[in-house]
């Protein structure tokens, strides 16, 4: 029951102009809109371990990050394939 309140989903889409992911379920009590960012504006993708969880850092050439935390116990998804697939879209861009 407590899931309801602290998971969100979300739809990532690659393309020759950028990354663009919206929020397909979002969490409680929240109203995010989702982001777009050209290839151009992402300086590096690395994705890190936490004990409980998977970080996927963006960072920006703004030198600003994006972080978006994954729980790879909860959630059974493409999160490794997302990872693969922005990478090799990053380098190709």
């Amino acid at each position: 029951m407590w899931q309801i309140f602290v998971t969100g989903r979300t739809c990532w889409i690659l393309d020759g102009n950028g990354v663009s992911m919206t929020w397909t379920k979002q969490f409680a009590f929240c109203n995010n809109s989702g982001i777009v960012i050209p290839w151009s504006e992402i300086k590096k993708i690395s994705k890190g371990l936490d004990p409980n969880y998977y970080i996927l850092k963006i960072d920006l050439t703004t030198d600003s990050t994006l972080r978006f935390i994954h729980d790879p116990m909860v959630t059974r998804d493409d999160f490794q394939m997302l990872i693969a697939a922005l990478n090799e879209k990053h380098h190709l861009a």
